[in-house]
């Protein structure tokens, strides 16, 4: 097809999902994992192992500096500190097992307290496309969820102090709603009653008028608190992890548009979002992980089927076509 290269560029302000989609050429699993508990995360981060950009003392990116001092970005330096737990994993390496406590301790020491709900950790900066949704400061379900993964990790595999009970603080925020500044939106039937039995599902971009529920970030929630559910006996992480399976069995075959994938299921765009090939590449691992951790026949299925039309030349020029549509409909302003 002539013309430019529908992924040569990006609408400003249009996500496309945490920067490990966008910095790795093919997604992959981490080499480390253990089903039963937590060890090696499940993504492949060792390239995140040493930052390519600034950094500081300690090996942890930086994402910007200001007269007040470095800015961090709390989802890169989870990346950072998995990295380097499975460069760890795999060769033992002081330098490596310093470099994950670092990132650990740095998420302990730079938790903000929500008076009486959970501990999170603030993003840099707003995404253009949900000015006015979402406010300076505000935390992302997606990346909450890495760092919360650390935390579980610095307390299983070290016995750091403090990890553990800044984990299950930090599981909080996914048991709170969206309507409270958590990342919990109630979605089907019984998510009208609210309660224990309601579905749910985990947003990455928490706006309470906004539902975008992408995909990468609900599995990364639920990754995350099945892991703790690991590591601690408690009803309410259990009921939590049964809830957002089930809000995700609700709504997986609404991602799936017959070719290809949806990358979230926000109705404010003009048009379907749908994933890059890359993300395409990563839903099919997450799925097929989130399948054998939960035994839901389903998410493997489903991850089977995008797998398949990330191989298939005709649907992903297709799918190329109308992202890049979707990026010229988007490209001047965020629809209201």
């Amino acid at each position: 097809m002539a013309g430019p290269c529908p992924a040569s560029r990006e609408a400003p302000g249009v996500p496309t999902g945490p920067s490990v989609e966008r910095d790795m050429p093919r997604p992959t699993a981490g080499r480390h994992i253990d089903r039963n508990s937590p060890r090696g995360y499940y993504l492949g981060y060792a390239g995140h192992a040493d930052p390519l950009g600034r950094h500081d003392e300690a090996g942890l990116p930086v994402h910007s500096r200001t007269e007040a001092g470095a800015v961090y970005s709390p989802g890169d330096v989870a990346r950072t500190a998995l990295g380097n737990l499975e460069l760890y994993l795999a060769n033992g390496s002081p330098l490596r097992r310093g470099r994950f406590e670092e990132g650990a301790r740095w998420l302990m020491a730079n938790a903000e307290e929500v008076p009486g709900s959970f501990i999170g950790w603030a993003m840099p900066g707003v995404p253009g496309a949900f000015e006015g949704g979402l406010r300076e400061g505000w935390f992302s379900g997606g990346a909450h969820a890495e760092c919360l993964a650390v935390l579980v990790r610095a307390s299983s595999l070290l016995r750091m102090p403090g990890a553990l009970e800044a984990a299950r603080r930090a599981a909080g925020a996914f048991a709170t709603s969206v309507t409270e500044g958590g990342f919990l939106r109630e979605v089907g039937d019984g998510g009208h009653e609210g309660g224990l039995e309601s579905l749910a599902v985990f947003e990455e971009y928490p706006i309470p008028d906004r539902p975008s529920m992408t995909l990468s970030g609900h599995v990364r929630a639920l990754w995350a608190i099945h892991d703790l559910s690991k590591l601690v006996r408690d009803d309410s992480v259990t009921s939590l992890l049964d809830r957002g399976v089930r809000g995700l069995l609700f709504v997986i075959d609404r991602y799936d548009v017959g070719y290809w994938a949806r990358y979230d299921l926000d109705e404010t765009w003009r048009g379907t979002n749908l994933a890059s090939p890359q993300e395409l590449e990563l839903l099919s691992l997450q799925l097929g992980s989130l399948g054998e951790l939960t035994g839901v026949d389903e998410f493997s299925e489903t991850g089977r089927r995008f797998a398949g039309y990330a191989t298939d030349s005709a649907g992903r020029r297709r799918a190329l076509w109308n992202r890049f549509r979707f990026r010229l409909r988007n490209w001047e302003s965020v629809p209201e």
